[in-house]
């Protein structure tokens, strides 16, 4: 996991104090499984993670992150994924919006 300590430039963006969570599914289709390092111990909006899909989602999909409760992965804010959304070795990039993680694409 990258971890950005201090004021970081990008394009003419500033972050500051963001981390950038990355892990590998260990979970099944649809039922993705992502373990952080550092771990975390709970989900907090504006949150973002990465991880590498080791299977092809054929529907409605949940990630659970660090032991954490399944969350339901979305797209297009309230709308379930859809067979072949995510790809088998994939790297999803995904944000909790405070009670689901949005798919960014």
């Amino acid at each position: 996991m990258a971890q950005l300590n201090e004021s970081t430039t990008i394009g003419n963006k500033t972050l500051r104090d963001r981390n950038f969570n990355y892990g590998i599914d260990s979970g099944v289709a649809d039922a993705y499984v992502v373990t952080l390092d550092p771990s975390i111990s709970v989900l907090t909006t504006g949150m973002m993670i990465y991880f590498m899909a080791t299977n092809p989602n054929t529907g409605a999909s949940t990630i659970a992150v660090d032991g954490l409760t399944a969350t339901a992965i979305k797209k297009s804010v309230s709308s379930a994924l859809e067979s072949g959304d995510i790809l088998d070795n994939e790297i999803i990039f995904c944000v909790y919006d405070g009670t689901n993680f949005q798919l960014i694409r």
